[in-house]
C-alpha cells in the first residue's frame, strides 16, 4: 500500500531533487509564454532538445505561497507560439493542502514514487476526479494521514526511466482529458431518456462511425466498473508503473484497429463493428497473475456482452504477458476458451508485442 508524504520540508526536499533529475534530462532552456485556464505566463523552459516537434518540455519557477510548480508540455523549441500545458504536478508548500494535483508517495519498500490526484481541466472545466482516475491504468490505493485515496501513480522518483514515465502519464492525461470532454459533450446532447439501440449507426454521435458511437455508449460500462477491482496487490510501485507503461504502449499498438476504453479495472478495449477486444495486461507469467488474468478478462466479457449495445458484437479476449506461461497455461488450449496470448518484450525505446498465440 502507497503512503503519502505530508511533511512539507520533506516535500520540498523531493521536488528540489525531482528539479535536479528534470535538468539532467532537459537541458536546453528557453524564454517562453505559456497559456493555462488562469492566464498566460513567462517562464523559462528546460527541452529535451533543441529542436523538433513534439520535444519534451518542463517548467517551473519561483515558488508560489501555496505551491511548487512542475508543469510540462509537449512542444517545438525556439518557436514563437504558446506552449500548452500536457499535465501539471504542484505540491504544496507554506500550509499542506490536498487541493493540488501532485503527491509523493512512498511503498513498502520506502522508495518514493510521484503521484497524481487525477486533478485534470479540459473545454467547460475541471472533470471529476474519479472519472480521470478511473480511465488511468495506474491507479492505485493509497493512505493519506489514516484515510484511504486513490491515486495515479507517475514514476519513481530514482528510476531510471523518470523522464520517460513522467511523459507518458502526461500524454495519458492529454488522452483522458480528450475523452472526458468528448464524453462530456456527448452526454448532453444524448440524456439517457433520448439514447435508443435501434439508433445504432445512426449519427447518434456526431461525426463518428458507428463502432466509436458504440464505443461512447459502452463507456458507461467502465465508469460502472472502475476503481472497483482489488486485483493489484503488489508490494512495490515498481511494477505499477511498468504495468501502466505496458498499457500504453498496447494502445499505442492497436490505436488503428478502432476506438478504445480503458480503466483502472480493464486495461484495454478496442471496440470496432464486430467485435470487441478486451486486453488485459500482466507484468508477469506468474501462476496468480495469470489465473487472475484469465478470470477478469472472462468475467468482464460477459458483463460486456449482456449490454444491448454490445448484443451484435462477439468478445475477444487476449491475456498480455512478458513471457509464454509455463505447461500449467498451454496458449492452444486456452483459445478453446476464447482467450489468446499476447507475449511483448521491452525494446530500446518501448514495449514490443509479438502476433498472438
Amino acid at each position: 500500500m502507497f503512503r503519502v508524504i505530508t511533511d512539507l520540508k520533506k516535500i520540498a526536499q523531493l521536488n528540489s531533487r525531482l528539479a535536479v533529475r528534470l535538468k539532467e534530462s532537459l537541458p536546453h532552456s528557453q524564454r517562453r509564454t505559456i497559456t493555462s485556464p488562469g492566464g498566460k505566463y513567462g517562464f523559462e523552459v528546460h527541452f529535451e532538445k533543441e529542436n523538433g516537434e513534439g520535444t519534451k518540455g518542463w517548467a517551473t519557477g519561483k515558488p508560489k505561497s501555496d505551491k511548487l510548480r512542475n508543469y510540462f508540455f509537449f512542444g517545438q523549441p525556439c518557436a514563437e507560439h504558446l506552449l500548452h500545458i500536457a499535465v501539471q504536478i504542484n505540491f504544496p508548500t507554506g500550509e499542506y493542502s490536498k487541493s493540488l494535483s501532485g503527491v509523493f508517495v512512498y511503498d513498502e519498500t520506502g522508495s518514493v514514487y510521484i503521484a497524481h490526484r487525477g486533478k485534470l481541466a479540459g473545454p467547460g472545466g475541471g472533470f471529476k476526479r474519479r472519472a480521470v482516475l478511473d480511465r488511468l491504468s495506474n491507479c492505485q490505493p493509497a493512505i493519506e494521514e489514516g484515510k484511504p485515496l486513490r491515486l495515479a501513480v507517475v514514476a519513481g522518483l530514482e528510476s531510471p526511466g523518470l523522464i520517460g514515465e513522467i511523459f507518458r502519464f502526461a500524454n495519458d492525461c492529454r488522452e483522458v482529458v480528450a475523452d472526458l470532454a468528448e464524453w462530456r459533450e456527448w452526454k448532453k446532447k444524448n440524456p439517457p431518456a433520448a439514447i435508443d439501440v435501434s439508433t445504432e449507426g445512426k449519427n447518434v454521435h456526431p461525426r463518428s462511425s458507428s463502432a466509436k458511437n458504440r464505443a461512447m455508449r459502452i463507456g458507461d460500462y467502465f465508469d460502472e466498473f472502475a476503481g472497483t477491482s482489488k486485483r493489484r496487490a503488489i508490494p512495490s510501485g515498481v511494477r505499477v508503473v511498468e504495468h501502466g507503461a505496458v498499457v500504453s504502449a498496447l494502445a499505442r499498438w492497436l490505436y488503428a484497429k478502432g476506438p478504445q476504453r480503458k480503466s483502472s479495472a480493464i486495461d484495454l478495449a478496442v471496440i470496432g463493428d464486430k467485435f470487441i477486444d478486451l486486453y488485459e495486461v500482466k507484468t508477469s507469467a506468474s501462476t496468480t497473475d495469470i489465473y487472475t488474468g484469465v478470470g477478469q478478462l472472462l468475467i468482464h466479457g460477459e458483463a460486456i456482452q449482456r449490454l444491448d449495445v454490445a448484443k451484435a458484437l462477439s468478445i475477444r479476449r487476449f491475456l498480455v504477458l512478458p513471457s509464454l506461461p509455463g505447461d500449467f497455461f498451454d496458449p492452444q488450449t486456452s483459445e478453446k476458451y476464447g482467450i489468446r496470448t499476447l507475449v511483448y518484450s521491452k525494446g530500446a525505446h518501448d514495449y514490443l508485442f509479438a502476433k498472438p498465440f
